[in-house]
């Protein structure tokens, strides 16, 4: 990547002599207080690369069509769909995305963000007039094939975290503790939401979706309603 950044970024994103470091938080509102699983990037061999993906990444957050990111932008989105419920027809569900993060397919992620990135990539890729390479030139946009390379590279090859019971390789999904997580996890459930959800808004059967993280709120025909439907 270092023909294709500047100076100061090529500074921030190189590695550090140190992995990932894993340990678990309790779940002290569910029985049994089960642990969860936080692999923190902190100070780690990739944390400054998972910085330059973030600042590289975030104009895609646009595409984001059903998501909301705090409780007031909920209770505003409530109040303006409100109109729409007829007791007699609709139900309000809500819906959970189990173990989302480590749950994400990360190889269609990066296909799919590919695709996207690359259909206008100077949004994502900006460089000031004074901004030069390690090598003297104006950074230019790293091809299609470059950029996929660092994000599998970055996100499933250098992926290994340290434990109290030794070290360990996480083989597919998202950590959580990672500063691109979130990002990523919005846009995986963001794909789904445009084939699924928005199909299902077409038709008429969902009147009103959004969803904060990995928990949905929507509002659906009765009749339309499956029990204990599980999508993978």
């Amino acid at each position: 990547m270092e023909r294709y950044v500047t100076k100061s970024d090529f500074n921030k994103i190189m590695p550090l002599d140190s992995v990932k470091k894993s340990y678990g938080t309790v779940k002290a509102h569910k029985p049994g207080m089960p642990l969860r699983p936080i692999c923190s990037s902190i100070n780690s061999v990739s944390s400054g690369a998972e910085k330059y993906i973030l600042k590289i990444l975030k104009p895609i957050e646009k595409l984001f069509e059903f998501t909301i990111n705090s409780t007031k932008n909920f209770q505003k989105y409530f109040l303006e769909n409100r109109h729409k419920f007829d007791l007699s027809v609709h139900e309000i569900i809500s819906i959970d995305c189990v173990s989302l993060y480590t749950s994400v397919n990360v190889n269609m992620v990066i296909k799919e963000l590919i695709t996207e990135i690359y259909k206008s990539p100077e949004k994502y890729f900006e460089f000031g007039e004074d901004d030069l390479s390690n090598f003297g030139v104006k950074p230019r946009i790293p091809t299609s094939l470059v950029f996929k390379n660092f994000l599998f590279q970055i996100l499933l090859k250098f992926n290994y975290f340290s434990t109290v019971a030794g070290h360990y390789k996480q083989k597919d999904g998202l950590s959580m503790g990672s500063s691109i997580s979130p990002l990523l996890a919005n846009f995986y459930v963001s794909l789904m939401e445009k084939k699924i959800v928005k199909k299902e808004i077409n038709k008429g059967n969902i009147i009103a979706y959004c969803r904060y993280v990995d928990d949905g709120f929507c509002i659906i025909r009765k009749d339309k309603k499956r029990k204990n439907t599980k999508i993978n």
